[in-house]
């Protein structure tokens, strides 16, 4: 790996850090709106689709390790096995899922983006819901 794809991955796994400082809660869930996506969405549509992933799971390890790198500035182990764990680690799905998608279409357009972003989306609500559900003991469609 190049020096220049190693900043690219530390950039992007620093930015997902800095957006999800940012979050909205969700009246009435346990789950908050995070800007992280925004960073996530990036890392797949301007990385190669090991880059972007590893960027993701650097992000995840520091938060593991615990750094307070998740929403509401919290990390460890506990946030990952709490309601919250399954969309993230969803996210290095999702920004892998993305920049595969890019990648195989092999045009960068708006639809191009778009239609990979809302795939990546749906990655991230399947896995987060479905972990969700599980935690809560809720249906499905409950916990979506």
């Amino acid at each position: 790996m190049k020096t220049r794809d190693l900043i690219l991955t530390a950039f992007f796994a620093a930015l997902t850090v800095i957006f999800s400082a940012i979050s909205i809660p969700v009246p009435l869930s346990p789950v908050p709106f995070s800007l992280a996506m925004v960073a996530i969405f990036l890392a797949g549509a301007l990385l190669p689709q090991g880059q972007a992933a590893v960027a993701q799971i650097i992000y995840l390890l520091l938060g593991i390790i615990g750094l307070p790198v998740f929403s509401k500035f919290s990390g460890g182990p506990g946030v990952i096995a709490g309601p919250t764990g399954g969309y993230l680690i969803a996210y290095p799905v999702m920004a892998f899922f993305i920049a595969l998608i890019i990648e195989k279409t092999g045009k960068r357009n708006f639809i191009a983006y778009l239609l990979s972003m809302l795939c990546g989306l749906a990655v991230l609500y399947a896995g987060g819901t479905l972990w969700l559900s599980v935690q809560a003991n809720l249906p499905f469609s409950a916990a979506l």
